[in-house]
C-alpha cells in the first residue's frame, strides 16, 4: 500500500521540525529521504516549507550545499535558522579570509528571512574573527532592533567580550509578539519591555541580585528561569544580600531550572534555598559557594541548622529528592579537594535522568578556615551520599593532614553501598591508613576498582594498589575487577601484571568505565 502525498509530506515534516534531534542529522534524514525514488525526491524539492526548517549555517558543510538548501527555503511562511560558527583560536590571515564568506551568508539568512523567522539559533564567537566577527556582531545588534513579528524562539550564545552588554534596549524595536522563549549567553537583560514580560523560558547571566530579581519581576509570565555561566570569573553574589535573596527565594525557585557556573557567597545560597519548590524542568545546579570568612556558629545568622535546611531544599530542587528517596536514583558521587576547596559533584547515572546534576564547589581562599567547615559540610553531604554505590574521591596534599582533621572519615563510612570507587594515586593509601586508624572496614560491599593512573606508573603506586587489594582478600571481601586505562604503554602493562599476578580471583582489565 502506497502512502498518499499528504502523510508523506507530514512525515518530512516532521523529521525536519523534531526539536530534539541534532539539525544536521534532521537535515540529513530529509537530504536521504529525497534520493529514495523520484515521487519522494518531487515532494521534497517542492515543500520550501520544510527546507525552511532545514536552514544550517556551518563551518561543516560546503557552501554550494547550505545556499542550494536556503533557496529551497526562501518562499517558506516560516524559518528556523541555526548559524554555527564557533571554530578553533586560528587566527592566521587565509582563516580571516574564509570568515568573510561565512559571516557575508549568514547575514543574508538573517536578512532574507529575519520577518519570516519562527526560531533562530546563533553560536559565535566573535573575538576570534578581529575585523569580520565584530562586523557579523554590529549586524546583529543592528537586526534585532527590527521587529520579529513570527519570533516564537531566539538562541544568541557568543563567548566574547561583546556579548557581555546587555542586548540592546529597543531589541524588537519593541515588537516581538509570539517570543516566548529567549537565551542570551553571557548577555543580560536591556530592561522591562512588552516582549520580555510574555516570555516564559528565559536564559541569561546574571551579574548581580539585581538581575535575577528584574528577571522575575519583568517576565511576568516566566515558567522556566535558567542562569548561565560568565565566561571569565565566577561572580560571588555579596553576603548582604541575604535578606533579598531569603525574600525572593519562593519568587525565584519555582522557576529556576538550571544554574550553570555561578558564583554565590554561604550566606546568599542559604537564603536562595530557604524556601522549598522542586525545578520546573530539568534540574542542575553548578554552583561555587565562597566561605571565605564564614564561620558556621550557632546563634549567627545563618548557621548551622539554616545551612542544613538550605542543603535539603537544594536537594528536593533537583527532582524532589530527600534523604529518604535518593536511593532509587542511580548516582555517581565524585570528591574533590585540596586546601581551599572541597568539589562535590552529583551526575545521575540511569538515561531516564539525564539532566539531573548537582555540583557544589565550596571555596574558601588560602586565609579561609578551612579546618572548621570543611568537615561540616563532609558530614551533611554523607545523608545523601550513604546510599551511592559508584564513588570517587580525590586530593591534593597531606594524606595524615586529611586524616587527622577528619575531613572525609564519617562521609566515607558511612556509604555502606558502594560497589565501585575511582582512585588516582592518593586515596588507596589513605583507604588502608583510616581503615587503620578507625578499626573498622568502608566499602563493604566494594568490588570493582576503577584507576585513573598514567603511563610511567611508579613502584610505590603498584604497591599501594596490591596492598589494598590484598587487605580485601584477607577481610573476606575481594575485589573482583579492577580497570587500568586502555592507553598504557605495553611496558606499563606488563608491570601490573606482574605486580598483582598473586592477588587471588582478580581479574585485570584495560578500559574506563
Amino acid at each position: 500500500m502506497h502512502l498518499n502525498d499528504d502523510i508523506l509530506l507530514l512525515v518530512f515534516e516532521t523529521l525536519a521540525t523534531e526539536r530534539n534531534v541534532d539539525i544536521g542529522r534532521r537535515q540529513a534524514a530529509i537530504r536521504y529521504a529525497s534520493h529514495v525514488c523520484q515521487r519522494w525526491r518531487d515532494l521534497i524539492l517542492a515543500a520550501s516549507y520544510i527546507w525552511g526548517r532545514l536552514v544550517w549555517v556551518n563551518r561543516l558543510q560546503k557552501p554550494p550545499w547550505m545556499r542550494e538548501v536556503f533557496q529551497r527555503a526562501k518562499t517558506a511562511s516560516l524559518f528556523s535558522v541555526t548559524l554555527d560558527g564557533k571554530r578553533g583560536g586560528c587566527r592566521d590571515s587565509w582563516m580571516q579570509e574564509k570568515d568573510r564568506p561565512f559571516n557575508g551568508f549568514a547575514i543574508t539568512v538573517l536578512q532574507n528571512a529575519w520577518s519570516r523567522l519562527e526560531e533562530v539559533y546563533i553560536s559565535y564567537w566573535t573575538d576570534l574573527y578581529r575585523r569580520s566577527g565584530r562586523d557579523f556582531h554590529d549586524y546583529l545588534c543592528e537586526q534585532i532592533r527590527n521587529p520579529s513579528p513570527s519570533l516564537r524562539s531566539i538562541v544568541i550564545h557568543d563567548w566574547s567580550e561583546f556579548m557581555t552588554k546587555p542586548l540592546p534596549v529597543d531589541s524588537f524595536n519593541g515588537s516581538a509578539p509570539l517570543l516566548r522563549e529567549l537565551s542570551c549567553i553571557p548577555a543580560r537583560l536591556p530592561g522591562p519591555n512588552p516582549w520580555l514580560s510574555r516570555i516564559t523560558t528565559l536564559e541569561f547571566t546574571p551579574r548581580s541580585l539585581e538581575d535575577i530579581i528584574n528577571a522575575v519581576s519583568w517576565a511576568h509570565d516566566l515558567k522556566i528561569l535558567r542562569l548561565g555561566e560568565y565566561p571569565h570569573e565566577h561572580i560571588f553574589f555579596r553576603s548582604e544580600d541575604y535578606s533579598k535573596f531569603e525574600l525572593m527565594s519562593p519568587i525565584i525557585l519555582p522557576r529556576l531550572a538550571r544554574i550553570a557556573g555561578l558564583g554565590l557567597s554561604f550566606e546568599a545560597f542559604t537564603a536562595l534555598w530557604s524556601s522549598r519548590f522542586m525545578s520546573p524542568a530539568e534540574s542542575y545546579s553548578n554552583i561555587c559557594i565562597s566561605i571565605h570568612e564564614t564561620h558556621i556558629t550557632e546563634g549567627q545568622d545563618p548557621g548551622p541548622s539554616q545551612f542544613l535546611t538550605a542543603l535539603f531544599n537544594f536537594f528536593y530542587h533537583h527532582s524532589g529528592i530527600t534523604t529518604c528517596n535518593i536511593h532509587r536514583y542511580d548516582w555517581r558521587w565524585v570528591v574533590q579537594a585540596d586546601n581551599t576547596l572541597l568539589v562535590i559533584e552529583a551526575r545521575a547515572r540511569s538515561e531516564s535522568h539525564p539532566e539531573l546534576y548537582m555540583k557544589l564547589s565550596f571555596y574558601c581562599g588560602h586565609e579561609g578556615n578551612y579546618r572548621i567547615i570543611m568537615p561540616f559540610i563532609a558530614r551533611a553531604i554523607a545523608e545523601y551520599a550513604r546510599c551511592t554505590k559508584y564513588f570517587q574521591l580525590n586530593f591534593v596534599g597531606n594524606m595524615i593532614g586529611y586524616i587527622e582533621e577528619r575531613l572525609f572519615g564519617s562521609l566515607l563510612f558511612s556509604m555502606t553501598d558502594v560497589e565501585s570507587i575511582t582512585v588516582g594515586y592518593s586515596p588507596l593509601g589513605y583507604y588502608d591508613e583510616l581503615e587503620d586508624r578507625e578499626g573498622r572496614e568502608m566499602f563493604t560491599k566494594l568490588r570493582t576498582v576503577y584507576f585513573e593512573l598514567h603511563s610511567g606508573m611508579y613502584d610505590r603506586t603498584l604497591r599501594q594498589a596490591k596492598a589494598f587489594l590484598v587487605r580485601r582478600v584477607k577481610s573476606g571481601r575481594p575485589v573482583s575487577t579492577v580497570h587500568f586505562q586502555s592507553n598504557l604503554s605495553s611496558e606499563d602493562k606488563s608491570k601490573i601484571l606482574r605486580a598483582l599476578e598473586d592477588v587471588s580471583g582478580l581479574r585485570i582489565m584495560w578500559g574506563t568505565q
